[in-house]
């Protein structure tokens, strides 16, 4: 008797679209976990080999961490979202698949390493490669995202930005209340 991750990739050597809905169907319950870990860590070393900052083993474990708890939060957020737009998928699953994603940042130490080889003088082009592997999970996540709960490419990217809207108008509602509170400071000194 085989297991699912086993099955699920002897499937897809064979037929790789079938093993592509068996992974969508049901991803293997580690993913999510190694995936974040391993891509928060591959994020960390890249960031530091580009001069974003100096590698420490506790920074190393620390934002290894951070994306696993990154992870499930966003997971829980993105299951809420995609069932009130009317997808149909479950939070474990999502889990997983946005962990699969996040292995995508394994990209990021060689681009970096690369670009740093190159432009020595120069963390500029290191943390362009950085960017072009968060866009490259970007798209990985929106198409996970969209396969996962059978939604429309927008609503995998409304769903996906989502977080990011939410906290631009609490800034601006947050930037309003200063403001107005600005004003009625003014006005009570004429």
């Amino acid at each position: 008797m085989t297991s699912g991750a086993s099955r699920t990739l002897s499937v897809y050597l064979e037929n790789p679209g079938e093993g592509a809905g068996l992974f969508f169907q049901s991803p293997p319950a580690w993913l999510g976990l190694a995936g974040f870990f391993f891509g928060g860590a591959n994020y960390y070393v890249a960031a530091a080999l580009a001069g974003a900052g100096h590698f420490s083993v506790a920074g190393f474990i620390a934002s290894g961490l951070l994306h696993v708890a990154a992870g499930f939060f966003l997971s829980a957020w993105l299951n809420m979202i995609l069932e009130v737009l009317g997808g149909g998928g479950r939070a474990l699953d999502l889990f997983n698949l946005l962990g699969a994603a996040d292995c995508v940042w394994a990209l990021a130490l060689p681009l970096s390493l690369c670009a740093r080889l190159l432009w020595p003088l120069g963390s500029v082009e290191a943390l362009v490669a950085i960017g072009a592997v968060w866009v490259t999970r970007f798209i990985l996540q929106a198409k996970f995202v969209k396969e996962g709960y059978r939604v429309s490419w927008g609503k995998s990217l409304f769903a996906l930005l989502s977080p990011v809207i939410i906290l631009f108008l609490l800034l601006l509602i947050a930037v309003g209340a200063l403001v107005g509170a600005a004003v009625i400071a003014l006005t009570r000194h004429f």
